[in-house]
């Protein structure tokens, strides 16, 4: 008798024992069973579980989100992974949320991260943190780009990026440069680092044409205070 499998995960909910002679099939944990956990893991702001492909408003374009889902439809079964770029509040952020939480899931353990987190680790933590980077299912890597103002940080992006190109193992990352930037960068180290980019990763144009105006967000922020 085979062990049972979850229908959402595929991971088996039985895991077979001996008792002396006769084989026994119990209860054990599938990956759903620990969503909560690996989604408290995965996302710094709590907030960011809830952007999904469900919560869509339709407002980011039909196009660039079906391409994202499709993507996240194809986890965990994928290598390569998805460059998101475009002008800054178009979009990317959600998206990459959205996939983030199609693969938990799954039953994936993923990582959120931003460039400007991987950068203020301490100087002892480094190494651990990269091989943290490199060891997700899937790692989301938002805001790249923001290490370009020191060697030092160019080192440690260049690291995570390598890492998790040696690893095959897919990365979805987010950044406000733009196509000619990612391409051709003035900065050899930089361009190492994008042609490593481009290597692994399919880019996508997120430029749908939203973007919150001040007076919203003002909005949210006195409807928060209670104002």
């Amino acid at each position: 008798m085979e062990p049972r499998t979850c229908p959402t995960c595929g991971f088996p909910v039985e895991r077979r024992v001996w008792d002396v002679d006769r084989e026994l099939l119990i209860p054990c944990r599938c990956r759903c069973s620990t969503l909560e956990a690996r989604r408290s893991e995965c996302f710094p702001v709590p907030e960011m579980a809830s952007q999904t492909f469900a919560a869509d408003d339709g407002k980011f374009g039909q196009d660039v989100v079906e391409k994202c889902r499709k993507y996240a439809d194809k986890l965990p079964g994928l290598h390569s992974g998805l460059l998101l770029f475009g002008p800054p509040d178009s979009g990317k952020t959600f998206l990459s949320c959205c996939i983030a939480n199609a693969a938990l899931e799954r039953g994936m353990r993923v990582l959120m991260r931003s460039m400007p987190w991987v950068l203020s680790r301490r100087y002892g933590d480094v190494a651990d943190t990269i091989e943290e980077l490199g060891q997700a299912e899937l790692l989301v890597l938002d805001d790249l780009g923001a290490e370009r103002a020191t060697d030092y940080g160019r080192e440690i992006v260049y690291s995570v990026i390598d890492t998790r190109y040696q690893s095959r193992r897919p990365t979805v990352i987010s950044t406000n440069l733009t196509r000619t930037e990612l391409a051709a960068p003035d900065d050899m180290a930089c361009r190492r680092t994008y042609s490593r980019v481009l290597e692994m990763c399919l880019p996508l144009e997120v430029d749908t044409g939203r973007r919150r105006s001040t007076r919203e967000r003002y909005a949210d922020m006195a409807k928060e205070f209670g104002w």
